[in-house]
C-alpha cells in the first residue's frame, strides 16, 4: 500500500500530518510512505498537507487517524 503525503515548506500542519503519519506506519510495514513537497510532487495540489493512498486523494490538512486506519482495512480486505 502506498501513502503519498504531499507537503510545504514551513507548513506545522505538515509537520504534524507528517509526524503522525510516520508513527502510523511504522506499526504497519506494508506501507510504503513517501514525502514530496508540493512543486515537485506528481500529484498537482494547492492544499497542503495532502494525503493520496495509492494514487487517490484520502484527505486534505489533518488526517483524522481513525478515519485512516478504516480506510486500510477495507483495502486490505480487498486485497485478501
Amino acid at each position: 500500500m502506498n501513502f503519498d503525503l504531499v507537503v510545504a515548506k514551513k507548513c506545522s500542519a505538515c509537520e504534524r500530518v507528517e509526524r503522525e503519519l510516520q508513527k502510523y506506519t511504522a506499526l504497519n510495514d506494508f506501507i510504503n510512505f513517501e514525502i514530496s513537497i508540493q512543486n515537485l510532487s506528481k500529484h498537482k495540489t494547492s492544499i497542503v498537507p495532502s494525503l493520496f493512498i495509492n494514487g487517490k486523494l484520502f484527505s486534505y490538512g489533518d488526517v483524522d487517524l481513525k478515519q485512516l486506519d478504516k480506510k486500510v482495512q477495507k483495502e486490505i480486505r480487498i486485497l485478501i
